[in-house]
């Protein structure tokens, strides 16, 4: 019997893919090949579709963490996704399961953070779902957004595209350990066409996991060139998740971007050198 723990994330990803359906047609980003869905609907736009689940406990501390910034976060980051695809939010569900004995301005509180975040970015919550759980609590947040152009899934990339980053990393892995109640803002306007970006909410070393399993590519950085949030340390930057910045590569010329690195042919993830793995493991 293999366990979720021995599997990983992606490697039950692997082991789903063939029960989910696959590119074609009208639909242009399916499963395993991003952290998004996209497909283009009738009238020639493209929609981009994305899911995340928080779990108190593992995302969020209630014990420390108010309410209402535990829902912003959690609407944050999930619009970091529509955000890697240059995608503006349009529509959201939001479904929660809590212990039947949950405060309910406990809840109240998470919905209202949701609700300011969703106002903030144009995300218009419709409803959702909500059911008894023995616990702990759980939200999940579906986005749909308006791609600003056609998105290219992470198997896009090639050896040699440029890596770089929106911002500096670490800040809300140190932000957690100093549990310091943050609301991250999801990088919006400020990508181009071509780029081939993904958040960095599993940490940076995770984000490039990614992109080796899908389009087969190493990765080259180099720690100098990693920007560092106040106060955070280089490994927080290398592998803190809960970052609303974005991982991007590109082929040819410069964009305003703090270049780290580059993909490679080889499979291996290089920082200054030195083979490196890390970040979030989901069922770690």
């Amino acid at each position: 019997m293999t366990t979720l723990r021995e599997l990983g994330e992606l490697g039950l990803l692997e082991r789903l893919l063939p029960h989910l359906s696959a590119a074609g047609g009208d639909v242009l980003i399916a499963a395993g090949e991003d952290d998004t869905a996209a497909w283009r609907e009738r009238d020639g736009s493209v929609t981009v579709a994305t899911c995340d689940s928080f779990i108190e406990g593992v995302h969020f501390d209630l014990d420390w963490m108010p309410p209402d910034v535990a829902g912003w976060r959690a609407c944050a980051l999930s619009l970091a996704d529509l955000a890697a695809k240059a995608a503006q939010p349009a529509y959201g569900l939001v479904a929660l399961a809590a212990p039947a004995s949950t405060e309910a301005s406990v809840v109240e509180g998470v919905y209202a953070g949701l609700a300011a975040c969703a106002r903030e970015y144009g995300l218009r919550l419709l409803g959702g779902d909500t059911t008894a759980t023995p616990g702990p609590l759980a939200i999940s947040v579906f986005a749909l957004g308006r791609a600003t152009w056609e998105p290219l899934p992470r198997f896009a990339v090639e050896p040699g595209w440029t890596l770089g980053l929106t911002g500096p990393l670490g800040g809300e892995a140190l932000a957690l350990a100093e549990r310091r109640p943050t609301r991250p803002r999801p990088r919006f306007g400020e990508l181009a066409p071509g780029c081939v970006c993904g958040d960095v909410s599993d940490g940076l070393l995770r984000e490039l996991v990614k992109f080796r399993t899908v389009a087969g590519v190493g990765a080259r950085i180099e720690s100098a060139r990693v920007p560092v949030a106040r106060g955070a340390s280089l490994e927080q930057a290398l592998t803190g998740g809960e970052e609303v910045e974005l991982l991007c590569a590109w082929p040819g010329g410069p964009r305003p971007l703090t270049v780290i690195g580059a993909f490679t042919d080889d499979g291996r993830i290089l920082v200054d050198g030195e083979e490196r793995e890390g970040g979030y493991e989901h069922f770690g």
